[in-house]
Order: C-alpha cells, then sequence, then structure tokens
C-alpha cells in the first residue's frame, strides 16, 4: 500500500471508527497491519480475503467473491483499502459490504492509471469520485464522504465513506 492511501484513511477515515466497533477489513494485503494499527484502541478486528487465507483469530469466511459469511449488519464498520479495482463486479461486491456492515463502508480506490499493473490477478478498475457515489448510493448507502486526491504528491486515490445512517436520513428528509 503506497503512502497517499495510508495518509488519506488516517485523515478522511478513521474518525469514521469508535473504540468498542466490531471491523472487518476485506481483502487485507497479508500481514499488513497498517489500517489495523490506525483503528481506535477497543475495535474488534476481523478479516475476510476472498482466498480465505490465515486460519488466525478474527478471520470471517468468503463464500465466493461476492459473499461473506456474516450476518446481516454483523459489524459496525466493513472497510476495503486497494481492493476495489482487482474486483470483477465491485456493483456486487459494494452491496454485499453494505449488507454485513451496521452503520458504515469505508473503501479507498486507486485512481490514477499510472500505478503498474497488478501482477497477482485481477487489475479491472480506477474509481473516481463521482463513480464511488454511484456505488455506495447504488448499493443503499448515504453518501457521508467522498474525496479524490494526493497527500503525497505522487499517488492519487479516491476514498469514499458511505452510511446507512446519511440514507436513513436522505428517506426521512
Amino acid at each position: 500500500m503506497h503512502t497517499n492511501a495510508r495518509m488519506m484513511f488516517e485523515r478522511c477515515a478513521v474518525s469514521a471508527f469508535r473504540a468498542g466497533d466490531t471491523v472487518l477489513e476485506v481483502g487485507p494485503s497479508r500481514g499488513n497491519t497498517v489500517l489495523r494499527d490506525m483503528l481506535p484502541a477497543g475495535c474488534e478486528y476481523h478479516y475476510a480475503d476472498v482466498r480465505n487465507f490465515d486460519m488466525g483469530p478474527g478471520r470471517v469466511m468468503m463464500g465466493g467473491p461476492y459473499r461473506i459469511e456474516a450476518d446481516n449488519s454483523a459489524f459496525d464498520v466493513v472497510f476495503a483499502a486497494q481492493v476495489i479495482e482487482h474486483v470483477a463486479r465491485p456493483w456486487l461486491w459494494v452491496p454485499e459490504l453494505a449488507r454485513v456492515a451496521r452503520r458504515a463502508v469505508i473503501l479507498l480506490a486507486p485512481v490514477s492509471y499510472g500505478y503498474h499493473a497488478s501482477t497477482g490477478g485481477l487489475d479491472c478498475w480506477r474509481i473516481y469520485a463521482d463513480g464511488m457515489r454511484e456505488l455506495l448510493t447504488a448499493s443503499g448507502l448515504g453518501v457521508e464522504r467522498v474525496t479524490t486526491g494526493t497527500l503525497d504528491n505522487m499517488h492519487v486515490d479516491t476514498i469514499g465513506i458511505g452510511t446507512k445512517e446519511a440514507a436513513d436520513a436522505c428517506l426521512h428528509e
């Protein structure tokens, strides 16, 4: 994960987590704890990956690329950083993240085509702010925040935070 992604997560997303939250990270890089280490103390961390690797504590099985083996609203916050570009059908994947989230879904996606192509599998998408908004709203989430930018002056990423609370507020306006 490059520096800009870490910086954007810290600046734009960490405040969405609360001490005591049950969180699910989808598609974490094997052994990478950078984002997990930024979470507030007391968060209960879980992870899921379509490859179902690492049988450690907190692992949640996936029944395929678009199925997380968890109950509806099982996690306060679900997040995935630099994963969506490897998902063949994000319009199926994001609703599944929303299904298992109680409060929020956070997605961090690269924008620049200047990134090297991934050598370890699919490399399908680059997501800009408008695309992120569409994915979040089409998944039944309200858009809390969507930002495209650079903090390291080298990479460009889009971060999107969709919440069920914002979606509910829109229904009652």
